[in-house]
């Protein structure tokens, strides 16, 4: 299974945002913000995020660091409970 690579997009017009459907999965779009975020393969993110931003609509589109950030905080080695 591929990776999947959140982009966000800043817009200048929010009605043309259906446009970026045809460089992945359209997910969330906020038309008060005016913002998208769109999913596409990681191997094919940088060069996405290149395309999409040379696009009339966006202000800019970026990566979303989340792949690359540590969510697991449990410490490896402490199995022990702590005991009221």
């Amino acid at each position: 299974m591929n990776e999947r690579q959140s982009i966000s997009i800043f817009l200048n017009n929010v009605k043309r945002a259906s446009n970026l459907k045809k460089y992945g999965s359209l997910q969330y779009v906020s038309k008060s913000l005016k913002y998208a975020v769109l999913y596409t393969d990681r191997v094919n993110a940088l060069r996405t995020v290149k395309q999409i931003k040379k696009l009339p609509f966006v202000k800019t589109a970026y990566l979303s660091p989340r792949v690359d950030l540590k969510v697991d905080y449990r410490e490896s080695d402490s199995t022990e409970t702590v005991e009221d």
